[in-house]
């Protein structure tokens, strides 16, 4: 997949985005690096056109269903 790489607002910078893994209609999931620890992890991105409210609220309880499987 090819994208061009967004300017991330309120990332550390030490993030860095490497590739698309995949993407929908309204985000786009890259593979990232933290270049401080080295780990690696995916992170997904609203486009701009995502849907305003609706979709960061859909993003975030996606985010908080993950978070709990992450813990089990």
């Amino acid at each position: 997949m090819n994208a061009e790489r967004p300017q991330l607002i309120g990332l550390p910078t030490r993030i860095r985005l490497s590739e698309v893994i995949g993407s929908g209609s309204f985000c786009t999931v890259w593979k990232a690096r933290d270049s401080q620890t080295g780990q690696d992890f995916a992170i997904k991105l609203l486009s701009v056109q995502s849907g305003g409210a609706l979709a960061s609220e859909r993003l975030e309880r996606e985010a908080r269903a993950l978070s709990r499987l992450n813990k089990l």
